[in-house]
Formats: C-alpha cells, sequence, structure tokens
C-alpha cells in the first residue's frame, strides 16, 4: 500500500512538471511575439529603441492620452520637455517647451490622433522643419542687428541664437581669412577683431543669454 502511495506520488510530480514546461514554452512563444509586435513599432518610429520594452508597452497602452505620454518625451527627444496642447473636435498640438522652459510655434499643428508612432514620427518632422525654420529666421534676423544683439537675443530661442551666431562667426572669419589673402595684409583680419570685441562687451550681453 505504502509503494502505491509513493508510485502516484511521482506520477503526479511528472505529470505537474510536465505543465510547468509546457506553460514556460507557452511563456517564451508570448514573449517572442511581444517583441515582435514591439520591433514593427520600433521599425516606424526608431527613437522607441532609446526607451525599454515596458516603457515602450506603457507608451502604446496611452496612446488616446497623449496629455499622460508626455513624460516619455524627455527620453525620445534631446529637448522636449512637453508639447503645448489644445483639444478641439481632436487634441492637437501647436507648440514646444523645452527643458528651459523656452517655447516654439509648430510651423503647422500635429494632430495626436491614431498610432502614437505615426504621431510621434509626424512630431518628429515638425520639430525638424520648425527648427530650421526658426534658425534661418534669426540669422536674417541677425544680420540685420548685429550691433544689437542684446535686443536680438530676447527675440529668439537661445539654441537659435547660439547656433546663428556661430554661423555669423565663421561666415565673417572665413571672409576676413580671404581678404587677408588677396590684400597681403592682416587689416580685415583686425578690423574683424575689433568688431567682435565690441558686440562682446555690450551692456548685459552675457547674461541676457545665461539668465533670459
Amino acid at each position: 500500500m505504502k509503494s502505491n502511495k509513493f508510485f502516484l506520488i511521482y506520477f503526479f510530480y511528472l505529470d505537474f512538471t510536465d505543465k510547468i514546461q509546457n506553460l514556460l514554452k507557452h511563456l517564451e512563444n508570448i514573449q517572442k511575439k511581444m517583441e515582435d509586435y514591439l520591433e514593427t513599432k520600433r521599425s516606424i518610429f526608431p527613437r522607441f529603441y532609446f526607451i525599454s520594452n515596458e516603457e515602450l508597452v506603457e507608451i502604446l497602452s496611452l496612446s488616446h492620452q497623449p496629455e499622460l505620454i508626455q513624460i516619455h518625451l524627455k527620453k525620445l527627444f534631446d529637448n522636449i520637455k512637453n508639447l503645448r496642447l489644445l483639444t478641439k473636435k481632436t487634441i492637437i498640438a501647436n507648440g514646444i517647451f523645452s527643458n528651459e522652459n523656452e517655447e516654439i510655434n509648430l510651423i503647422s499643428t500635429l494632430s495626436l490622433e491614431g498610432n502614437v508612432e505615426n504621431w510621434l514620427k509626424e512630431l518628429e518632422i515638425q520639430m525638424q522643419i520648425t527648427v530650421r525654420e526658426y534658425l534661418k529666421n534669426c540669422l536674417s534676423a541677425l544680420k540685420l542687428q548685429l550691433t544689437k544683439r542684446e535686443k536680438w537675443i530676447k527675440e529668439w530661442p537661445s539654441q537659435s541664437c547660439i547656433t546663428a551666431s556661430e554661423i555669423e562667426w565663421t561666415s565673417s572669419t572665413t571672409k576676413a581669412l580671404l581678404n587677408c589673402q588677396s590684400d597681403e595684409n592682416l587689416k580685415p583680419l583686425k578690423k574683424l577683431f575689433h568688431t567682435q570685441v565690441n558686440i562682446i562687451n555690450l551692456q548685459d550681453i552675457q547674461f541676457s543669454i545665461i539668465y533670459r
């Protein structure tokens, strides 16, 4: 009788082990399909590679609540803190805030409807177009206000100001060096140097950049 009892326990254990192994295989299959599904989302919006599977699943689960997805934007974009949202018939975004709380208006409004990977991809495109347009206009404004940079700095986002200043400085320096070569003297470069020193010495120019 005792041997029959151990015999039953042994077979019960074998049956239980088989069930666990089958469950593990089933779980592995689910995980593989989940990773394949997430990979299709990452192929559409590659910035999803910056975040973990768990974070991506959370974003996808909130696809119809864009306001809750904003906490993940910092991980997807280098310096987007959040979006300026408007709710009409649908939720749209028409502006971007940086980590420094600077605000720029998107060139065109963006509908945050549909699959989250699609509108995030469109946001990336809109961001690039917008920043490029801001930089172009900022550079044009700088050329008209070379001696009034304090006012110019306050009218444009700092990133645009810094980049435009670097472009203008590089262009002016290149031109001065070419003139030095053709004139066979250093007067153009010396003139540029004094111009740059005067710009740097404008009242509160450095504080305007840092503390605006």
